[in-house]
């Protein structure tokens, strides 16, 4: 059991998944991994270097030179039937023309000459051409490509075999079109194959079909065609199993080839490896007959802007005939690229071995430094062997799959192992954060210390443990005190049964030291009788205690299951754990005496608060009269609720005061007041404060914002110009009144709120309900309770008052000493309407007092020409005005004399008259269209 427990389960898991990821992939040929395949057998070529060709192969070039000494490209058919009696005439063993004779200027003559130098040649093998794909092509008709099928029928191989019991259609390539040269020719060739070539997706050449499939019927390629007539042999034999091709038989030669039954070149290096000659030179006749005599010679194009160039491991710039020629010598000195079977099989035992290896010999703990040596000589064995392979045998052996097993296991088992140290650290680390901020946030030391224990177990997963404090006696006699206990059975630690526990504990706080038993069955302690289910496998027991001082506890801890034993950092951590929990321990009264001071300090806060919004009220509702005196006595019945209120009267009343009012002197006097004017903002901006919105809510919205509404929760809100308010908006306004739920803008959800709502308007809102302007049910919800609030001028009584409180307050701020005001100025205050209400009457005071000297007292000279005009006019009109005629009246009659003064001066010009009073010629219209002199 034990040898079970220790297995390396976790690697295991992650070595089985990296096997069989890879040997899926391995078995469906993964498109990138095959590519990358390419690029390591690239890497090997260069590796190798250049080899020389075994056979006797002469290239004869269509380059440059031969293409300006003898016409442009393609020739006249006489200069090609004069090539091939040339070449025939020097006696090689074949002839391959890699080229294409047909052309749309057809000449019978030069035809007919073609067709007799090839006849009487004897040796000459011409190449056809298909298209394997459709996708950007047009398919031939069916008629036209059976016909030209049927023109290479004699060429087809003749003989397949299926080592398979199933017969299914095979993987080679299938064509869809076809081009077979001139007609005639393939009665007299000697044979004829493709030069069709496979380019992978970086655009190189590595594998040339030998075998294509057209028809229903199979066809050889040009280099397979060639070497049959090399070798004077008529049998090609196809050899299938299933679909897959194995080998492709040419007399006595068995080429094996892959699975679409392609042929991996195996390239001899970038220079130019085969003899080679130019055309020009043969129909000069200056190519010597060695070249020629009993050798293969092929004919094609070598020049890059003529024809077209192949894009190899080597070079991007070889030409057809070179890949045929060195397919050729591949194929005659089985020099090829092969993957025999037991290539394929020791390539699946690596994908399998190494990850296995691996996970056996890596070391468990750290020692990154050696499980990096191991995979690196995993890998360079690996990596010696396959090039040996390719190099010595010309043997294909997979190279990605297994070092990519090799790299992939090492870096899952290097991950098993860094997540294994990483979440003990990371548990660890977790639980001296938890005593961290347990001791930093929890006050009181009995909910604090089972916080520290249950930290302790869960870092070093024990399942058993308990806290005790040391009160008083000596050092062997100290009085234990259990605090807080886990799992323990604590109702039988007085028994016998537990007498090792008391042992163990009493030699920690005698001895100050630790007792770790990593093994009790391996201990002499007495655990006979108890019951299986209680007997520990480890113990570790601790003092608590720090600079040098007695232990003020100790920690007692069981494992009651088998595991990993503690590591050297598990016990670092519990000593310095310990330490913090003796220092809590001792703090444990500062903490205490703390919270009382805190719970002491915040009473005298809110007691000070209370204190300051009695002193708010009083220092700004100020006055005596019968209209004032009334609307205090609502505010303190509102006030003595939660009842929704709804202040109105004009600008400047003092609205906002007597929100302030009700507030402070309520139940929620300890909680947050906000105000907001309800006209100052767009609605969007506005539903945004009162609601809050979400991050990406709208544009601008950066992060989440608590809207006013939410701040102000359990608090009041005062709400000012409500009847400005969208119609939207009194919707949303509606449902936090009736439900207390608000919904920031962008949010999904919805959110509860317990807040007092009071609104003020200078507007009649039963005239907006009237009109539509404002719904009726918002309406009764906000007017429950309604306060009116008079304007100053029904309050005259109260404007000495107010203009007293507002000098001192303003000479205080501005550091002046003004002593006061003279009678004459206070009348004119006293007399004048003030339909700014109170905050004009405070504005009007604070220019007053900036304007009035240091030591004076304020005068009617700094009033506003508004006050003393209204008063001096009233003097004038009153001379020849009846007693009982109003103000309004009297400064009407006033405002008719100056307009016909100044008219009877400018000779009734409105536009002089209206620069002559300082009016515009609009506003003096106006004025006479009121005064009715028009």
């Amino acid at each position: 059991m034990a040898l079970f427990k220790a297995f390396p389960w976790g690697r295991i898991v992650i070595v089985a998944c990296v096997i069989i990821v890879l040997l899926a992939l391995y078995h469906f040929q993964f498109e990138l991994l095959q590519q990358a395949e390419f690029k390591i057998i690239d890497a090997k070529f260069k590796f190798r270097g250049e080899l020389k060709p075994n056979n006797p192969i002469t290239l004869i070039a269509i380059d440059r030179k031969s293409i300006k000494e003898l016409g442009k490209w393609p020739w006249d058919r006489r200069v090609i039937a004069q090539m091939i009696r040339d070449l025939s005439q020097k006696g090689p063993a074949v002839i391959g023309m890699d080229m294409l004779f047909s052309s749309p200027d057809r000449n019978r003559d030069a035809d007919e000459e073609l067709e007799k130098a090839i006849e009487d040649s004897g040796r000459v093998v011409i190449s056809c051409f298909f298209n394997f794909s459709s996708s950007e092509l047009t398919i031939q008709p069916r008629e036209e490509f059976e016909r030209t099928l049927g023109l290479l029928s004699a060429f087809r191989i003749p003989l397949i075999s299926n080592i398979s019991a199933r017969e299914v259609e095979s993987k080679v390539p299938e064509a869809v079109e076809a081009d077979a040269n001139i007609p005639a020719v393939s009665e007299i060739i000697a044979g004829c194959g493709c030069y069709n070539v496979c380019q992978e997706r970086d655009g190189r050449v590595r594998r040339i079909p030998l075998i294509v499939r057209a028809g229903g019927s199979y066809y050889p390629h040009f280099s397979a065609a060639v070497l049959r007539e090399r070798l004077g042999v008529d049998n090609l034999r196809l050899v299938l199993k299933g679909p897959n091709p194995l080998f492709l038989e040419i007399g006595s030669l068995r080429i094996p080839t892959d699975s679409s039954g392609q042929l991996f070149v195996n390239y001899y290096g970038p220079a130019r490896t085969f003899e080679t000659y130019s055309a020009s030179a043969l129909i000069a006749g200056t190519l010597p007959e060695r070249a020629i005599r009993g050798r293969i010679v092929l004919v094609g194009g070598t020049s890059p802007n003529d024809f077209q160039m192949l894009h190899t491991p080597f070079e991007p710039q070889l030409s057809s005939i070179e890949l045929m020629a060195t397919s050729i010598d591949n194929m005659l000195c089985s020099r090829a690229l092969i993957e025999s079977p037991w290539t394929i099989e020791f390539t699946v035992s690596c994908i399998i071995g190494f990850p296995i290896l691996l996970c056996l010999f890596m070391p468990r703990r750290g020692r990154t430094l050696v499980g990096l040596g191991i995979a690196l000589l995993f890998f360079t064995v690996f990596l010696a062997f396959n090039l040996y392979l390719f190099c010595a045998a010309n043997m294909q052996m997979n190279t990605t799959y297994p070092l990519l097993a090799i790299f992939s296991s090492y870096l899952g088992i290097l991950l098993h192992t860094s997540i294994s140290h990483e979440r003990r650290s990371s548990r660890l680390i977790r639980s001296v954060n938890e005593v961290g901020l347990a001791i930093s946030s929890i006050l009181n030391v009995n909910e604090l210390l089972p916080k520290i224990l249950e930290s302790m177990m869960r870092a070093v997963e024990v399942n058993r443990g308990m806290l005790l404090t040391c009160n008083g006696g000596g050092e062997e006699n100290r009085n234990l005190r259990l605090v807080c206990q886990q799992n323990m059975p604590v109702a039988g630690i007085e028994s016998e049964l537990f007498t090792y526990v008391r042992q163990i504990i009493s030699r920690v706080c005698t001895e100050r030291k630790s007792i770790i038993i990593g093994d009790v069955s391996r201990s002499d302690i007495d655990v006979n009788g108890m019951n299986k289910g209680d007997i520990p496998t480890s113990i570790f027991c601790m003092p608590l205690g720090h600079g040098g001082k007695g232990p003020v506890g100790i920690v007692y801890m069981e494992k009651t299951s088998r595991g990993d034993d503690l590591w050297d950092e598990d016990i670092r951590f519990i000593d310095s754990m310990a330490t913090q929990a003796a220092i809590a321990i001792e703090n444990a009264s500062m903490y205490s005496s703390l919270q009382k001071e805190e719970e002491k300090l915040r009473e005298e806060v809110i007691h000070l608060k209370r204190e300051v919004g009695e002193t708010q009220r009083a220092s700004y509702i100020v006055g005596k009269s019968k209209a004032l005196t009334e609307c205090l006595q609502l505010v303190e019945r509102a006030a003595s609720s939660d009842i929704t209120v709804l202040v109105e009267g004009e600008t400047g009343t003092g609205k906002e005061l007597i929100a302030k009012a009700i507030h402070f002197t309520g139940p929620r006097k300890d909680k947050l007041f906000i105000a907001q004017n309800c006209s100052a903002l767009p609605e969007a901006l506005l539903e945004s404060e009162l609601f809050g919105h979400k991050k990406g809510a709208f544009t601008g919205a950066v992060q989440d914002k608590k809207g006013l509404f939410e701040l102000a929760d359990g608090g009041t809100i005062f709400l000012d110009e409500v009847a400005d308010m969208s119609p939207v908006l009194q919707a949303k306004l509606l449902r936090v009144l009736q439900e207390g739920m608000i919904r920031p803008v962008g949010d999904v959800r919805e959110k509860r709120v317990n807040l007092r709502i009071i609104s003020a308007t200078n507007k009649d809102l039963a005239e907006g309900v009237k009109a539509n302007r404002f719904r009726e049910d918002l309406y009764y919800r906000l007017n429950a309770f309604t306060i009116k609030v008079p304007p100053l001028r029904d309050r005259r009584e109260d404007i000495p008052l107010l203009v007293m409180q507002f000098i001192e307050r303003i000479k205080e701020q501005l550091k002046k000493n003004i002593t006061g005001i003279t009678k004459e100025a206070m009348a004119r205050l006293v007399a004048y309407d003030f339909p700014g209400n109170v905050r004009e009457l405070e504005n009007e005071i604070e220019k007053a007092v900036v304007m009035t000297t240091d030591g004076d007292a304020i005068t009617a000279a700094v009033l506003s020409e508004k006050i003393t005009g209204a008063a001096a006019a009233a003097e004038i009109v009153g001379e020849r005005a009846p007693k009982d005629l109003s103000l309004k009246d009297a400064i009407a009659i006033l405002e008719k004399e100056w307009i016909m003064k100044a008219l009877s001066k400018c000779e009734n010009n409105k536009s002089r008259a209206a620069r002559e009073l300082g009016l515009s010629r609009v506003g003096l219209e106006k004025m006479m269209t009121r005064l009715k002199m028009d």
